[in-house]
């Protein structure tokens, strides 16, 4: 159904003598969709109602008063403007998706139907697709995908069924998808991947698979991908994970969250295959092996099942970051293989300081050992570490430790974390007079980081303290921050304390999106359209109901001629 100022002037002829509530209600509304329009176009099916909004290059209709039914077709009316290259339907309740806007639209390159109820893709709508370069259907009801669904779309770079409740995928289903670069099938049904799924996407760069029912993958399933970059499994039930990897380029594994209890990766000698990143945590591993030549630099192995560092087959030659919280971990390895590492997290493991050490980290940089239930700080335990920058020692029960030899035996340690709670006023006043000829800044606790270049904590600690320690003040100089330390003592009358750094803060340049201006002038002209619509309604009114000026039967009649 289209809206146009000639309907608008018929209906105030036809009902301009009864001038009802209803009447004047129904002109006074009509005029401002007529007004707000841009252009002429209809969204849907001939019985609803709807409003298109047109940009320059774009089509968007976002109501919810609109459903497409089977034999139901989308006309666009608007035949000056052919060469549209982006389509947007946003929850407008379609359950069959539109194959004629290809033909209308032979230009279209990217397509957006996020939150409608399709539940099925007729074979054969993607046959004129030649130029359309994104496909975005997620939030849907699709519940398949055949191998004829995309069939016709070669030159698809990005497609995106997140969202939707997809049991089977075709084995020929990406076939002639060649350029895709981008498949999001997260938050599907997807029981396992076969062999040869996705052989024929030479092209694949990221697949994301998580939060699907995945219990099996096969060994080569993405075998062929040897562009791929980022492969996420995340939120699975896989057991077990032996993954044969070819690619040169991935940045990125995600099995985190699954039910792994053994992870393998291996890969293709010959083809120089690396894996950057490997996320594992939140599972039940006891025995993982990569291969050495993959080349990975981190690897996050927390909340798992891990007792020991020979259940631990890793690359340590280009490994420089691990984590390994939350495992049952005892005792520490004594190889030197592992002087390569920079980051290390065994927070709340079952290691014994006083009877291991990290000696054979010799290139650790970050040391976290939260929760080690640690009285004291045994001095040989992180002997030798001659690199150590950062060291967390949060959540143990320490009273006093030597610092001043820390600053000896760990000559570039910048960062020390640790609870106060149990250290008395003397022993804090004395670490930070001591401290602050230093270059040790004490830092407040934060999550590990397993970045390489991300390890400096952001934020200095305020002291806590008991009541003895009463308007007592420290400052502290470091290279890092200027803070001032005020002792915090626990009672609702005294307030907080406070800290402050040397840093100003810098303003944040604001840059205006000209999209923006350009609908911000097109909402102006609209308020200006509706008040000129309101002003000539209220005329009408007013003329119709006191007969005014001797042309208003001549005016009346001219209205009632228009052809509706």
């Amino acid at each position: 159904m289209l809206i146009s100022y000639r309907s608008v002037l018929a209906s105030i002829a036809s009902h301009i003598t009864k001038m009802d509530l209803r009447t004047i209600f129904f002109v006074f509304w009509a005029l401002i969709f007529a007004s707000v329009s841009g252009r002429d176009i209809s969204c849907g099916s001939s019985s609803h109602f709807t409003i298109g909004f047109m940009d320059s290059k774009e089509i968007i209709c976002a109501t919810t008063h609109i459903t497409l039914a089977e034999n139901d077709t989308l006309r666009y009316t608007d035949a000056r403007d052919r060469d549209f290259n982006v389509l947007e339907y946003y929850g407008c309740q379609l359950n069959t998706f539109p194959a004629e806007v290809f033909e209308q639209f032979s230009h279209l390159r990217k397509v957006k139907m996020p939150g409608n109820d399709l539940k099925s893709i007729k074979n054969g709508s993607f046959e004129k697709a030649t130029s359309l370069r994104e496909l975005h259907l997620n939030r849907n009801k699709l519940e398949s995908v055949g191998r004829e669904t995309f069939r016709g779309a070669a030159s698809l770079v990005t497609l995106n069924l997140e969202h939707n409740s997809i049991k089977n995928v075709d084995f020929l289903a990406f076939d002639t998808l060649v350029s895709l670069e981008n498949l999001n099938l997260a938050y599907n049904l997807v029981t396992e991947v076969p062999v040869g799924l996705f052989a024929s996407l030479t092209n694949l760069k990221e697949l994301h698979f998580y939060s699907n029912k995945l219990t099996f993958v096969h060994p080569k399933a993405f075998w062929h991908n040897k562009k791929l970059e980022i492969l996420d499994l995340e939120g699975n039930f896989l057991v077990t994970l032996d993954l044969h990897i070819n690619s040169r380029h991935l940045s990125l594994l995600d099995v985190t969250n699954n039910d792994l209890t053994s992870l393998k990766i291996d890969g293709n000698v010959k083809n120089s295959t690396s894996i950057r990143k490997i996320l594992a945590s939140n599972n039940h591993i006891r025995v993982i092996n990569v291969e050495k030549n993959l080349q990975t630099e981190i690897i996050d192995l927390s909340r798992n099942k891990l007792e020991g560092f020979s259940d631990i087959s890793l690359p340590w030659k280009t490994l420089k970051s691990l984590s390994l919280a939350f495992n049952p971990v005892k005792t520490l390895p004594h190889d030197e293989k592992y002087g390569n590492l920079q980051h290390l997290d065994v927070s709340f493991s079952l290691i014994d300081m006083k009877s291991t050490g990290f000696g054979s980290f010799s290139g650790l940089k970050v040391l976290y050992i939260k929760g080690l239930k640690l009285n004291s700080l045994p001095l040989k335990a992180i002997s030798g570490l001659d690199n150590l920058q950062v060291l967390n020692l949060h959540e143990n029960d320490l009273r006093s430790f030597d610092y001043q030899w820390l600053l000896v035996q760990l000559p570039n340690l910048s960062q020390i974390s640790f609870d106060t709670e149990n250290f008395t006023c003397d022993f804090v006043t004395n670490l930070m007079d001591y401290l602050r000829n230093s270059s040790i800044t004490v830092v407040r606790d934060d999550q590990f980081p397993l970045e390489i270049d991300d390890f400096l904590v952001s934020s200095p600690i305020v002291l806590k303290v008991g009541r003895n320690c009463r308007n007592q003040s420290l400052t502290t100089t470091t290279p890092i921050y200027e803070t001032t330390l005020l002792y915090e003592i626990s009672t609702k009358e005294t307030p907080k304390a406070s800290l402050k750094a040397t840093s100003e803060e810098i303003p944040v340049k604001t840059h205006k999106n000209p999209i923006s201006r350009y609908y911000n002038a097109k909402i102006l002209l609209s308020l200006i359209s509706i008040l000129i619509v309101v002003v000539v309604v209220t005329a009408l009114i007013v003329t119709a109901k006191y007969n005014i000026g001797p042309t208003y039967g001549k005016f009346r009649n001219s209205l009632q001629q228009i052809n509706i």
